[in-house]
């Protein structure tokens, strides 16, 4: 009889264990599509957005191409994964979920590292923004002991992110982009020089070790070279905080009770001091950050694919 009682009590722990997975996961979906509604609230709501300034009204800047975003097929069954995966990580770590957030974290960035990295290119639009979500926990507040790793999820975060918006016109991604270059800038660094050697070779026309005489990444008379790499954050983040933030009225322009890492009052308060200190014209800033951004998404999705030939 006993042996008996130890094993009911233990098949109805697995039945509680498991209604409460099912539980998590029906939660995570309702919440995803929650923050699809909304998304698409937002842009209906949103008579104009600072997408409509294509152009600079300076005939003289080069014309800024909207990226391709496809690359790859979609993967249906790669796309399912790694969307359960950041569902869980974001799920566990938005309610102080502790183990769980590790495990899911650490399960998620293993999926798409090294050789595998291309995944992310096989996922669907839709599965951008909980992806990206995820790998911004991922790379503030994951402690790998290693920066580097910190910085390829910062990388992931920013592509999914910045994929989503550009495809799918979703403004609930910008906030994170925003905090990851305000707050995280270091983890980009490679990124942000990466795109600014390539709108310099665009310009000039040279190879850049040519240009500058060295390893734009490494030598050491490039240092200055390196910090007008990083200072390109100014840019990019001043074209991405119109999309959730009115400047001018000091107020959000989406919902800031959702988990979409929004940078505080204080941390805006911050950024348009740097802006203050850029020392550009708002409309040739916006068209220069545009450029940035767009290009440092190129330079993200190029070293995705480069890992499918590894």
């Amino acid at each position: 009889m006993e042996l008996f009682d130890i094993f009911n009590k233990k098949k109805k722990e697995r039945e509680r264990q498991e209604q409460l997975r099912l539980q998590r996961e029906a939660e995570a979906k309702r919440r995803a599509e929650e923050q699809r509604r909304r998304a698409g609230e937002q842009r209906r709501r949103e008579e104009t957005t600072p997408q409509s300034t294509e152009h600079s009204s300076n005939e003289n800047e080069p014309q800024v191409k909207v990226p391709n975003t496809r690359v790859l097929p979609t993967d249906d069954e790669v796309s399912e994964q790694l969307q359960y995966l950041a569902e869980q990580a974001n799920w566990s770590f938005n309610t102080g979920n502790q183990q769980a957030t590790i495990k899911f974290m650490n399960e998620l960035f293993d999926a798409c590292y090294g050789r595998n990295g291309y995944k992310l290119l096989q996922i669907s639009d839709q599965a951008t923004q909980v992806i990206g979500l995820a790998f911004t926990s991922i790379a503030r507040h994951l402690d790998f002991n290693d920066q580097d790793l910190n910085s390829v999820a910062a990388e992931n975060a920013l592509y999914c992110l910045a994929r989503n918006l550009i495809a799918n016109g979703n403004t609930f991604c910008t906030p994170a982009i925003f905090t990851l270059l305000l707050n995280h800038s270091d983890l980009l660094k490679d990124k942000l020089i990466a795109a600014h050697c390539e709108i310099a070779q665009k310009e000039i026309g040279l190879p850049i070790c040519v240009m500058l005489g060295g390893n734009p990444f490494n030598a050491p008379h490039l240092n200055d070279f390196r910090e007008q790499a990083v200072s390109k954050r100014v840019p990019i983040m001043a074209y991405i905080l119109p999309f959730f933030y009115k400047e001018q009225s000091k107020e959000y322009s989406i919902p800031t009770d959702m988990p979409y890492h929004i940078p505080s009052q204080s941390q805006i308060n911050k950024f348009i001091r740097l802006k203050s200190e850029y020392g550009k014209a708002n409309e040739n800033l916006l068209q220069e950050g545009k450029r940035y951004f767009y290009q440092i998404f190129e330079e993200c999705q190029e070293t995705l694919l480069k890992t499918k030939s590894m």
